[in-house]
């Protein structure tokens, strides 16, 4: 049965109780209600820490039996960005695969490395540093990744120097090392503070989607509550315009989060963390897919006509997900069963959705009903007619112990 929350936010801290729709009220979920800032570390490194602190080589990972693991190494960690003078949590990490390098985009660092091998294939420099280089601003992080296929260049978005407004970044070829240049675009300017917070990024067809969380506080140095999301959608041909991104063409659409004196949504229901969907080719309609603000399930709707001054927002829907709720810390095996001492993040979808042969994939984590245990929920769904084909529940199980989460 379908689960939504029935209690109304009173504070960041307050208890979501799980009742039916036909007895509760559509009411947001607390952990979406209010914006944390980053936590800064300070920027001097520990001894003793392995690969990270003495420059040798990555380590390589012997695969387990039955695994068809060809190499794996260890990318950028906390101590490598903390090395730059740089400490930021959370790290947001995320990365892509181009022709010959992995390349790392996290909050306080970009890293290029050699696929094959898994060594730097040049000093590893700040996100700042990365953006400014291409023309762009000082970022306050939130970095995303991506390598397109069938161009054979990078792209990447993240904050601009004021946090309210985006910036995007392409290469000029397939080598990361090489030339960038960046474009500034979109804005959330309502209230004290604005964030347009985790911006998402997608190529669909004719589109480039990126998706916004905006907060903002009601007086200076207050709480910044959940306002709403943005969706801008952006002409692909533009952004990967020869001479720099071309950002004027940009269309955005801002559902304004509004409720009732009693915390009911009385707004669109368009999700938290808007992610549209990757597909190599396509048509000029591209497909979203986001958690639900008050049920746990997704929801999903097309922009028709995507990259031109025509595009517009389809009705949402329902996936019609098997009931979960929203996962807890997660527990350090070494630190006793108990110990939930490693943020596990909340059910959004945090990754890379991508269509595939008339097939939409993504990855989230949540905490099966009756179960005491993070799991990362793969999830299928027909790009068609956007009904669930699959769901399998990686870490599920009567004999694990363990704790699934940021698949």
């Amino acid at each position: 049965m379908k689960r939504i929350i029935g209690t109304s936010v009173i504070a960041v801290c307050a208890m979501a109780l799980g009742v039916t729709s036909a007895q509760a009220a559509t009411v947001i979920k607390p952990y979406f209600a209010f914006k944390a800032p980053k936590v800064s570390l300070a920027g001097d490194l520990q001894t003793g820490l392995g690969d990270a602190v003495t420059g040798a080589s990555p380590s390589f990972f012997a695969p387990s039996a039955g695994t068809q693991l060809i190499s794996g190494f260890e990318a950028t960690s906390d101590y490598d960005t903390r090395a730059l003078g740089i400490g930021l949590i959370p790290p947001d990490t995320n990365g892509a695969v181009g022709t010959t390098q992995y390349v790392e985009l996290i909050n306080g660092s970009f890293s290029v490395y050699n696929k094959l091998t898994g060594t730097l294939a040049a000093p590893r420099i700040t996100d700042s540093a990365f953006w400014q280089a291409a023309g762009g601003q000082r970022t306050g992080g939130d970095p995303r990744l991506l390598f397109d296929n069938s161009s054979n260049r990078w792209l990447a978005v993240g904050f601009n120097s004021s946090g309210s407004g985006l910036q995007i970044a392409v290469s000029e070829t397939d080598n990361a090392l090489g030339a960038w240049h960046a474009g500034q675009f979109g804005s959330f300017n309502s209230g004290f503070q604005p964030i347009a917070d985790f911006p998402t990024l997608s190529l669909s067809g004719n589109s480039i989607l990126v998706g916004t969380n905006n907060f903002s506080a009601d007086t200076n140095g207050g709480a910044r509550p959940f306002r709403g999301t943005t969706l801008n959608v952006l002409n692909r041909s533009d952004i990967f315009n020869a001479a720099g991104p071309i950002t004027s063409t940009a269309k955005q659409f801002t559902t304004t989060l509004t409720t009732d004196s009693q915390g009911n949504l009385t707004s669109a229901d368009r999700g938290f963390v808007i992610q549209g969907v990757n597909r190599n080719g396509g048509s000029s309609t591209a497909d979203v897919v986001a958690v639900s603000l008050s049920e746990f399930d997704q929801v999903t709707y097309s922009v028709t006509a995507a990259g031109t001054a025509a595009a517009a927002q389809t009705a949402v829907q329902l996936t019609g997900a098997s009931d979960y709720r929203s996962p807890r810390a997660a527990r350090q095996p070494t630190a006793g069963a108990s110990a939930r001492v490693v943020a596990a993040g909340d059910e959004r979808i945090g990754s890379s959705i991508w269509e595939v042969n008339g097939r939409i994939y993504f990855t989230q984590t949540v905490r099966l009903l009756g179960t005491d245990h993070d799991v990362v929920r793969l999830t299928v769904l027909d790009a068609g007619t956007k009904a669930i084909l699959s769901e399998t529940n990686i870490g599920e199980g009567p004999s694990n112990s363990f704790d699934y989460y940021y698949g």
